[in-house]
């Protein structure tokens, strides 16, 4: 039974011997239908709420279902991401380990092509060496041996004999002595021909 404000008011009570006071019955009747009336006031305020705070739960629902769609697609769009720049770090990661071990290696090939390079020089600096002191020892040979030829070839200075001084006597008019002739040197024999050929080709 929905009780109404305007049942309250109009509600009839049978008189009866000794009973209530209709004055306070009505007093109570009119205090009773202010208060139902407030009641339903605020019932029907209460009512609107729930109405209007249902419709925010159910756009809150909404809300969070779009919500929860989108934090999905970043979850999987950022798992995706995660993953691919997993794949270029650990791709990097080998191209490094790749170039490094290339640069390595070729480091290494350097440093051998160096030490043989050097221990080449070495052995044609010492060939080098040796052969410029047996040249230098053939050459100051040939140089010993061209001096001592020019010492045995040398042609030699002949000796004017003394020219005798005549005594210068006591007359008067001294007597000039005849001239003598002169001896005649004797022709040196021609120098010895050093071979230039052969010298050359020794030096060489």
């Amino acid at each position: 039974m929905n009780l109404t404000v305007l049942d309250i008011k109009k509600k009839e009570f049978r008189k009866v011997m000794r009973g209530f006071d209709p004055a306070d019955v009505r007093e109570f009747l009119e205090e009773m239908a202010a208060e139902w009336d407030q009641l339903n006031t605020r019932n029907r305020d209460l009512q609107t709420r729930v109405v209007e705070l249902e419709t925010q739960v159910r756009d809150f629902r909404q809300v969070e279902q779009v919500l929860q769609q989108a934090l999905k697609k970043t979850e999987e769009t950022s798992r995706q991401q995660m993953e691919l720049i997993r794949q270029q770090a650990e791709a990097t990661l080998r191209e490094s380990d790749l170039k490094a071990a290339r640069l390595v290696d070729s480091a290494r090939n350097e440093a051998n092509e160096v030490r043989q390079q050097i221990v080449f020089l070495e052995q044609t600096r010492t060939d080098l060496l040796n052969r410029l002191d047996g040249i230098l020892t053939t050459f100051r040979k040939n140089v010993d041996d061209f001096r001592s030829e020019l010492r045995e070839t040398a042609p030699r200075v002949p000796v004017n004999p003394p020219v005798q001084v005549p005594a210068v006597p006591d007359v008067p008019a001294p007597t000039v002595p005849s001239a003598q002739t002169p001896q005649i040197p004797e022709t040196p024999p021609a120098p010895r021909k050093i071979n230039l050929d052969h010298l050359l080709n020794t030096l060489d």
